[in-house]
């Protein structure tokens, strides 16, 4: 052994490292690795040389060997985890947790399984001085498909295939990519190939198996895979949630399918993914946090991970200056339950159950019975009908014309610290509302605005403003209209609060939120005695509709951070200078819901709903309406930098609500991963007659499209419909879904601009249209767009109205630091193709009506809309629903059917170019006239005004 040791110094000071490397591993073979330094000796020798594969082998066979070698096994969990090998990895780490050796880079490399987005830099440097393996550009393909490079993974794949064709990692990652880059036949063949060593320890062969079998509405195929996928590893919550969500659809099949199976696994899904997201938050605390830490571990202590829990606490009790009371409180809880007998995963009884059942009784997967038909793609959904002109260069034009109409809101100028650094209180921008409040048929204006002082509750320094529209005309009325606005003014809520025929105005604001009841008389008056704990907060958006179905008007808010930290704490940057602290540097706050009492104002009903989540979220997007097939109201949540949420009315106590983000696919994106989701926009996007999600986000993550694909079941289909790339250097605010040419296809609009003045991607931003065509989803050139998208804004909020009534959706958007954008819809088809406006009032149900569902059929064409609150962004639209009918006759027929929100149905035949008001339970539908000169009130009265145009109505109960 010594003679190799001295040979293998001569080469090193000859520069042989290569020959180094080799002769050291002979010497600790020749030594029965009994000398651990020269053993580690030997490893540093193949890194050195990037021989990370052959250093796994050699540390290996040195731990079977030495099984009590606590820094031999470290090396070796590491070198695992970077060559992408974390299933194998994960015992090591184990022992090592159990043993005492463990530090915040182990713990925080346990698990990690759905992302690598963090050490990148030790795979290039291995692959730079070892070109000729090609397994070191593994985790090079890991991160270029995490970021949706689907064709530089395939080429890096391939390389390593050539190589070494059972390399498990590789055959992982690429299954994985053909299933999201939507090529089933060469994902079917490549799975036929699969290695027998994939099929038994690779988690995600199975997770992608369930995944073609749920395509192929095989849901007990689909179950089988997921289970054997969570048994390989039990750490990952979108395969608990995907097992969960096939199981709910064949649980009439099998008695052994409990709710209480389901609500296990789904609440480990939940737990799974509220610990990626601390993980995260951890990482970007420099990985020093106690709070963050005893936030782990308690999550890990509910999934009944007793070890790892307490090694988080105890790192946290070692390594934090802070304050660590809390951590050391929670693990003397878990040291009390500590045994060398305890297993690492304590008993989970859905395991249980599913052990002793499952596999028995479910179907096992074949690939042969995926050789039908495949799922239709997004594109293959696509329906574009009437008359196909969308090859035309100029078609949509949105033009400013907020000089012509008299709209003249503030700028809404950012605070900046003397270094340019915006504070995050004033990121976010400001909202407002299109509603007619004066019920003379034509829209008006508010704009909420903020100013630099949080806390200044003097009226003259408010930005908000009102416009009243006077026959096409905003005239500025908001102190001879009362709405005596102060603070700093987030979002706009607008319903009809006190069902008395006149809409209702909420400001929500960083500070105390202010109501506006509507007189009915052009005024309002400041009613902040019907908010109930109308606390300091940071409310963003909000929405007015009846969440109880008691018929009386009920209010969501959203709340961000809690509101003390964001304006008083600082943070410092990698480079030490004092900057503004991050989202996730703060305790996100509870959304808050308040029930409508039925003689006015509103009393919380957070906890007595039971909409307390387990995982709060930063709220700002919000759509609140009939979401998916089940009659009832629900809400979807955007949250940034957290799981989004959605809330239903539960199945078992029917008054409270239950939360099922994780359950119906909405609660993370495609990777499974939270972003910074933002705006909504809400709409029947692929034509398939149910509800889907456009979310928007921050730059580097990509906006998010939520297909709806069963009932209540919404998949993240962005790569599939082509829209990952247009938005990945964007960071998307308000968006909005708006069928501009009328053609019976929503365009989506969103706007962009940055939070940070200095970002690469730029602060100004220009704003993206994407709309349907027969090819699919494509976004538009700005070439072929309006001079407002050749330009760059810094966009927050838009929101839709028909300012001059002329059939044709417009639209308004909020910047900083320039004034709102008034966008009239001038697109020429518009004129040209037929369109059908409807108001709808509720009598059984809430006034506003929130919640209803509409079709239109005319001939063999239908199409679907809901009504909704909320509105996405900060802000609320006018509660119109606008039909684009395309081009059909002007005498077409055509058949309106409704379903109230309290179950009722409606039905009418009516002609197009019409707006029409329609009442719950009434056997008439009125025409309304944008004619100005008869009052509102008499045009809805009056049959003799409009006689020959009264339409006959069918009442369905």
């Amino acid at each position: 052994m010594e003679i190799l040791v001295a040979t293998a110094e001569v080469k090193q000071h000859l520069g042989k490292s290569d020959e180094v490397a080799s002769l050291l591993i002979e010497a600790t073979v020749v030594d029965q690795f009994e000398n651990e330094a020269l053993v580690l000796r030997a490893v540093a020798g193949l890194m050195s040389n990037g021989q990370l594969f052959e250093a796994i082998d050699l540390l290996t066979k040195v731990v079977e060997t030495h099984p009590e070698r606590s820094e031999t096994r470290r090396w070796l969990f590491d070198c695992l985890v970077n060559s992408e090998q974390i299933e194998t990895a994960l015992p090591h780490g184990r022992r090592l947790i159990r043993e005492r050796h463990f530090d915040s880079v182990l713990l925080f490399s346990m698990g990690q399984n759905e992302q690598r987005d963090r050490e990148v830099q030790s795979l290039t440097v291995l692959s730079q001085r070892n070109p000729d393996d090609a397994r070191l550009k593994v985790g090079l393909a890991r991160i270029a498909l995490d970021r949706g490079d689907f064709a530089k993974a395939g080429e890096l794949l391939q390389t390593i295939f050539q190589q070494h064709p059972t390399f498990t990692p590789a055959w992982s990652l690429e299954a994985e990519r053909l299933f999201l880059a939507g090529e089933p036949d060469a994902l079917k063949s490549w799975l036929d190939d699969v290695p027998i060593e994939v099929k038994q320890s690779a988690w995600k062969y199975w997770a992608i198996v369930g995944n073609l079998a749920m395509q192929n509405a095989q849901p007990s195929v689909a179950a089988h895979a997921y289970w054997e996928a969570v048994r390989r590893n039990d750490s990952v919550g979108k395969t608990h949630a995907k097992l969960a969500r096939s199981l709910q659809l064949i649980e009439d099949e099998h008695e052994w399918i409990t709710l209480e199976l389901l609500d296990d696994l789904t609440l480990r899904a939940e737990l799974l993914e509220r610990l990626v997201q601390e993980k995260d938050r951890f990482y970007r605390s420099d990985m020093e946090s106690a709070e963050i830490s005893t936030s782990i571990a308690d999550l890990l202590a509910q999934l009944g991970r007793y070890w790892e829990a307490e090694a988080w606490l105890a790192n946290a009790i070692r390594e934090s200056n802070g304050d660590t009371a809390k951590a050391t409180k929670l693990r003397a809880q878990i040291v009390s339950k500590l045994r060398t007998d305890l297993p690492w995963q304590t008993n989970v009884r859905s395991f249980g159950v599913l052990k002793s059942y499952a596999t028995a009784n479910l179907p096992s997967p074949s690939l042969d019975s995926f050789a039908g038909p495949q799922e239709a793609t997004v594109s293959q959904h696509t329906t574009i009908l009437g008359d196909d002109h969308r090859n035309s260069a100029d078609f949509y034009r949105l033009v400013d014309e907020s000089r012509e109409f008299g709209l003249a809101g503030a700028s809404n100028e950012p605070v900046m610290l003397s270094n340019g650094m915006i504070p995050l209180h004033s990121q976010l921008g400001s909202g407002g509302a299109s509603l007619d409040f004066d019920l003379d048929g034509w829209p008006d204006v508010f704009l909420a605005g903020s100013y630099e002082t949080v806390n200044d509750s003097d009226p003259d320094f408010t930005e908000s403003d009102f416009y009243r529209n006077e026959s096409g005309q905003l005239r500025p009325v908001r102190l001879a209209a009362g709405l005596m606005n102060r603070g700093f003014a987030q979002g706009t809520v607008t319903g009809d609060l006190n069902a008395d025929g006149f809409v209702d105005l909420v400001q929500l604001n960083y500070g105390a939120d202010q109501l506006f009841l509507n007189n009915g008389d052009g005024t309002f008056s400041e009613s902040n005695d019907w908010l109930d704990q109308n606390e300091m907060a940071w409310s963003t958006s909000g929405a007015i509709a009846d969440l109880d179905a008691d018929g009386i008007s009920d209010m969501i808010v959203l709340r961000y951070c809690e509101p003390d930290g964001p304006i008083r704490q600082r943070c410092r940057g990698p480079d030490g200078t004092v900057q503004y602290c991050p989202p996730t540097h703060f305790n996100a706050d509870i959304d808050q819901f308040f029930r409508g009492m039925p003689d006015g104002g509103f009393e919380s009903a957070t906890e007595h709903w039971g909409t307390i989540p387990t995982n709060p979220g930063r709220g700002l997007g919000l759509i609140v309406g009939q979401l998916d097939e089940t009659p009832s109201t629900d809400i979807f949540v955007a949250n940034d930098m957290t799981s989004n949420h959605f809330w239903s009315r539960s199945l078992v106590d029917k008054s409270k609500f239950a939360e099922s983000g994780t359950l119906c696919g909405l609660a993370l994106n495609w990777r499974s991963r939270p972003q910074a989701s933002m705006g909504i926009a809400a709409a029947d996007l692929d034509g398939d007659h149910d509800l889907d999600f456009y979310v928007t986000n921050f730059e580097q993550e990509h906006n998010t499209l939520y297909l709806q694909q069963s009932p209540g079941i919404w998949s993240d289909q962005t790569h599939s419909a082509d829209l990952y790339d247009a938005t990945f250097d964007s960071l998307g605010f308000g968006t909005v879904a708006i069928d501009l040419d009328n053609d019976t296809s929503d365009e989506v609009m969103v706007c962009n601009g940055h939070v940070h003045h200095d970002s690469p991607a730029g602060y100004t931003q220009h704003p993206q249209l994407w709309r349907r065509s027969k090819r699919g989803f494509e976004f538009l050139p700005r070439r072929k767009l309006s001079t407002y998208f050749q330009e760059k804004h810094v966009g927050r909020a838009v929101w839709k109205l028909d300012v001059d009534r002329d059939r044709n959706v417009d639209l308004i958007v909020t910047h900083q630091g320039e004034p709102p954008s008034l966008l009239c819809n001038r697109t020429d088809k518009a004129s040209l193709n037929r369109s059908l406006k409807l108001r709808l009032v509720g009598t059984i149900s809430a006034r506003d009506a929130i919640g209803s569902v509409v079709t239109v059929t005319c001939g063999s064409f239908s199409r679907t809309q809901w009504l909704v609150a909320g509105d996405g962004y900060m802000s609320s639209s006018d509660k119109v629903l606008s039909f684009g009918l395309g081009a059909i006759d002007a005498e077409e027929s055509i058949e309106l059917s409704i379903t109230w929100p309290d179950g009722t149905t409606q039905s009418v035949h009516t002609e197009p170019d019409l707006e029409l008001l329609m009442v719950q339970n009434q056997t008439t539908a009125f025409v309304l006239s944008s004619d100005s000169d008869a009052p509102m009130i008499a045009r809805l009265t009056n049959e003799s005004l409009d006689f020959d145009r009264a339409v006959s109505l069918n009442v369905h109960h």
